[in-house]
């Protein structure tokens, strides 16, 4: 007979599985000697010098830094149902295993964040305890506040997207990401006086909550739709940097929505001027960028690891940044641009014959300058405050148009 601890251990398994099989296909070994690796010693470098006090950019995280830190950190968990689509009609006609399953399920949630925040509060210890002089006490009583309240966190968003609308759950998320921030800041503050009197309160009211969320009664298909829509998400991300081509951007958006006349260029009027076959390619190219909110969205992260890389890696260490991620937005319109190229559309017609190489030129330069003005200028601000902003991103420009002739020149 199944039990709610049976199946529970086989969508666990199932569940593991599925990270295995992500993990193997977006980690292999050129990532491992070119990304993970060099991060990974990197980072343990950077660890022994917060503890010997040597680490200058450490003096950046005061308060406010920290608690930014530790609030998207606390918003980063995400709650699963392991529920399916075949359970629905067994469990409705057994309460008792969805109330066991629900439990194990609530179980696995704590002992997952629970692994997440003891790495991360080893990581942040020594700016705690060497840079502003906290108590072990202390650090321990931050370490329960931060780990019940992503735990309580964690099951309100789920509650919220569940049972409210869209936009709803959004302005609520929001706000309650205001909410902790402040918390945070007031807790950072105050930790010496009241930090055990604030993790009391939050181990109650967490406490409280997963009592009541157990006794709950489950919208099933909402819940399987949140953790189809979770596992969708990544395998975009991963399939995007393995430059796939094709559906998988739309496995995460409703019919609904696509649509929807678009945001930008909403009756499509023309970017330039003139018209010429190789201005329609680069108006096309533009266009669809920016409307793609999944392919912005990941230009946007790049440059923003970029400029945090830049801000928190040491002097030697920013240069390569600097350089890297220019590097990599020229990959990453490359990638795009063979995405476009070979798109079916193209094929309907016959289309004038055009040059892709001049094409891809012109229009790269145009898609990577927002990204090397913003990484050149935060560069040269570090290095050389305002003047660096003046000065830098033009050798910026020129790096950034270098590195479009090396990957155009790989377009056929």
């Amino acid at each position: 007979m199944m039990t709610g601890k049976r199946l529970f251990k086989r969508r666990l398994k199932q569940h593991i599985q599925f990270y295995m099989q992500i993990r193997r296909v977006a980690v292999d070994w050129a990532v491992w000697i070119y990304v993970l690796i060099p991060l990974l010693l990197t980072g343990l470098y950077q660890y022994i010098t917060l503890w010997n006090m040597e680490a200058g950019w450490a003096t950046y995280l005061n308060e406010p830094a920290l608690a930014l830190i530790i609030t998207i950190f606390i918003f980063s968990g995400i709650s699963i149902s392991f529920l399916q689509s075949a359970d629905i009609l067994y469990l409705w006609q057994k309460q008792d295993v969805m109330g066991t399953l629900h439990r194990y399920r609530l179980g696995y949630y704590y002992t997952i964040s629970l692994v997440k925040w003891l790495i991360v509060i080893g990581i942040l210890a020594p700016i705690f305890m060497v840079y502003l002089n906290w108590t072990g006490s202390m650090l321990c009583a931050l370490g329960l506040i931060v780990y019940f309240l992503q735990v309580l966190v964690g099951i309100l968003r789920r509650r919220f997207k569940i049972q409210l609308g869209k936009w709803v759950s959004r302005f609520l998320i929001i706000g309650l990401v205001v909410v902790v921030y402040i918390l945070m800041r007031y807790s950072l503050a105050h930790m010496a006086t009241t930090g055990w009197v604030l993790a009391l309160v939050t181990i109650v009211m967490t406490a409280y909550y997963s009592t009541y969320f157990i006794r709950q009664k489950q919208n099933f298909y909402r819940e399987i739709d949140l953790d189809t829509e979770h596992k969708n998400k990544l395998l975009q991300l991963v399939l995007m940097q393995s430059a796939y081509i094709g559906g998988p951007e739309y496995l995460s958006e409703k019919i609904s929505n696509l649509r929807k006349h678009p945001w930008l260029f909403r009756k499509s009027q023309k970017m330039f001027k003139a018209y010429t076959p190789e201005i329609g390619y680069r108006e096309v190219f533009i266009k669809s960028l920016l409307r793609s909110k999944n392919w912005l969205l990941l230009y946007v992260q790049i440059v923003g690891f970029g400029v945090f890389g830049i801000v928190m890696f040491p002097f030697w260490l920013k240069w390569f940044m600097w350089i890297g991620m220019i590097f990599l937005i020229g990959n990453f319109l490359k990638t795009y641009w063979n995405k476009i190229w070979s798109h079916q559309f193209l094929d309907l017609v016959k289309w004038r014959e055009v040059e892709p190489q001049k094409v891809s030129r012109h229009t790269f330069r145009i898609a990577i300058i927002p990204a090397s003005l913003v990484l050149s200028a935060v560069l040269g601000y570090i290095i050389l405050s305002y003047w660096g902003i003046l000065f830098l991103p033009m050798i910026g420009l020129a790096i950034a148009f270098g590195v479009v002739e090396f990957f155009t020149k790989r377009i056929s």
